[in-house]
């Protein structure tokens, strides 16, 4: 039984390493770029803040502010092979919404990109990573395979935080347990398989 969702993505890795994986208008990953691509991730998050302990050590909460692409989500899927929680953030918001989930959330890093980074001159505490630098760091399986392995299905994934109606936006945590348990659902039901394509046009913070 799979732990994380990052032992979903590294058995795509093994059985379809040439296939397809994510495409938008300007990029395309196979699933062996889409791994290699996210452990560089993940291995850079680890440098920068080892997870702690023998056995297990608590998620950190990782804001991703980035536009919705094919390489958002390899970023997101980098944050949980480092064995943290990532949460998608809106780049066209309010700069008081943005302001009020960064208070809330106290994430430990928040990741963007060059072209967006003096959006996010303003922001408290949290450390700013760039994806780009990300990307370059030479990636380590084995350092995110250890550091997902000592994720517990009930840690979480992602968090996901609401439209705010009450003036106040409010994050709604997903287990890593919800989303294998739906992706093993979704598969049975219609019958996805290796050739299966997949269009996406929900945005990635809601």
């Amino acid at each position: 039984m799979y732990n994380s969702v990052a032992a979903l993505l590294e058995n795509a890795y093994k059985n379809f390493k040439n296939n397809p994986a994510l495409e938008d208008s300007t990029t395309a990953f196979t699933y062996e770029s889409y791994y290699l691509s996210a452990v560089s991730i993940g291995t850079a998050i680890l440098n920068q803040s080892p997870r702690a302990g023998a056995l297990y050590a608590a998620p950190k909460q990782i804001a991703v502010f980035l536009p919705k692409s094919a390489l958002c989500a390899v970023c997101f899927m980098g944050v949980a092979l480092s064995g943290n929680c990532y949460v998608p953030m809106d780049i066209e918001a309010p700069a008081n919404r943005i302001l009020k989930i960064i208070e809330t959330l106290e994430p430990e890093f928040i990741i963007t990109n060059k072209a967006l980074r003096e959006k996010l001159d303003w922001a408290p505490k949290a450390k700013i990573l760039i994806l780009e630098e990300l990307l370059a760091a030479i990636p380590s399986i084995e350092q995110t395979k250890t550091a997902a392995s000592k994720v517990c299905d009930t840690d979480p994934v992602y968090t996901i935080f609401t439209s705010g109606s009450t003036g106040v936006p409010k994050g709604v945590v997903i287990p890593h347990r919800g989303v294998l348990d739906y992706a093993a659902w979704v598969v049975e039901t219609f019958g996805f398989n290796s050739e299966t394509i997949l269009g996406n046009q929900s945005p990635f913070h809601f």
